[in-house]
């Protein structure tokens, strides 16, 4: 394994098991989330929303990278090994983004209504 596919591999996994706050807001609901920041200082929700930006923005360039990854792959190549883990590395990745982005708009609406 190149060491810069091992390096994109191990970012992915961290960003997977990191929420927004580095903890576990990603495995929260966005329910949750909205219950939990209703006992937070407007500060604190802004914090959060930041950090939310910044993970989205990190799993954003995971993506990007292996959609383009998987591009490089010739079509002959397409339903081999290398490939079928790039999409499912993809389709992870984009269940992660929708995910941080949900829970993103809980923060944001908890803060409309400070």
């Amino acid at each position: 394994m190149e060491i810069k596919t091992f390096f994109s591999a191990a970012f992915a996994a961290a960003a997977l098991l990191c929420g927004c706050d580095g903890g576990s807001d990603e495995e929260r609901t966005p329910e949750e989330i909205r219950k939990l920041a209703a006992d937070m200082s407007y500060e604190e929700i802004e914090e959060r929303l930041a950090e939310c930006a910044d993970k989205i923005e990190d799993v954003t360039e995971e993506l990007k990278d292996k959609t383009e990854e998987l591009s490089e792959i010739p079509i002959s190549e397409q339903l081999g090994d290398e490939a079928k883990k790039l999409q499912l590395d993809i389709s992870r990745l984009g269940e992660s983004l929708k995910k941080l982005q949900r829970n993103m708009q809980a923060y944001a609406d908890t803060l409309k209504n400070k």
